[in-house]
């Protein structure tokens, strides 16, 4: 994934100040603790998005096990990365052990489902790498929808 290395080692507080301070931008964090500014979609990529995420949602709601979400959360991972995801899901029994401040920033979870879609831009190996990161920190199901593909990829580690 293309991404532009902003700066190393940044604590935690500063880390949420700094995305709070750039609410538009696409701000990740390695487990390293590199900042990193990701490109935005772009037309495509996003229409497909939107696209996925209601499908997810339309399911989820009728399911009922789970909630769905967008691409605007960040979630703090075990591993101390702070990742967010195309689109993602996650049990309700999960949720529940969320306090509301966590709810309302970036919560301390990580997703029991994710979606990521290969952008143009995006290197097969950094997408891989981001995909086995979900997974060691819990993800029990990822998903590369790839336009290069046309189809899904999957890598899981448990079904539901």
């Amino acid at each position: 994934m293309e991404a532009m290395q902003v700066a190393p080692n940044m604590s935690q507080a500063d880390f949420t100040r700094y995305c709070e301070a750039n609410p538009d931008s696409r701000i990740e964090r390695t487990a390293e603790g590199i900042v990193l500014i990701l490109e935005h979609s772009g037309f495509e990529n996003s229409n497909r998005n939107a696209q996925i995420a209601a499908e997810l949602r339309t399911w989820s709601k009728r399911d009922g096990r789970g909630t769905a979400f967008d691409p605007g959360v960040l979630y703090m991972l075990p591993n101390g990365a702070a990742r967010s995801a195309h689109v993602s899901w996650i049990l309700r029994a999960r949720l529940a052990t969320l306090t509301a401040k966590e709810k309302r920033g970036f919560p301390p979870i990580c997703p029991d489902f994710v979606v990521e879609l290969r952008s143009p831009s995006d290197r097969l190996p950094s997408l891989q790498a981001k995909m086995r990161e979900w997974m060691d920190n819990g993800a029990k199901l990822v998903v590369d929808r790839s336009r290069r593909t046309h189809g899904l990829r999957l890598s899981a580690r448990a079904t539901y």
